[in-house]
């Protein structure tokens, strides 16, 4: 039975090359691009994860003053209950 994949077993390299020539919105092959053309994207990506660190940082802050807050109110309930007893 064949496979359903776009490039078959028995395909060449130079095969998805052509295959995937259309694929790069018309542009120049990739070996003929300066990596300097990447530059203002690979900024803007980067800033983006720093602001998602940063996020991720507050997020991990106030889990944790909530986690500790809960913990405080566990122990006055738990110091209550032992008194009962």
């Amino acid at each position: 039975m064949k496979s359903n994949s776009a490039i078959d077993d028995t395909s060449t390299s130079t095969d998805y090359h052509n295959h995937c020539q259309g694929t790069l919105h018309h542009s120049a092959p990739v070996t003929q691009r300066p990596i300097s053309a990447f530059h203002d994207k690979f900024t803007r990506v980067f800033s983006y994860m720093e602001e998602y660190q940063q996020r991720a940082d507050r997020l991990s802050a106030a889990i944790s003053i909530n986690d500790s807050r809960l913990a405080r109110e566990d122990n006055k309930i738990n110091k209550g209950m032992a008194q009962l007893i």
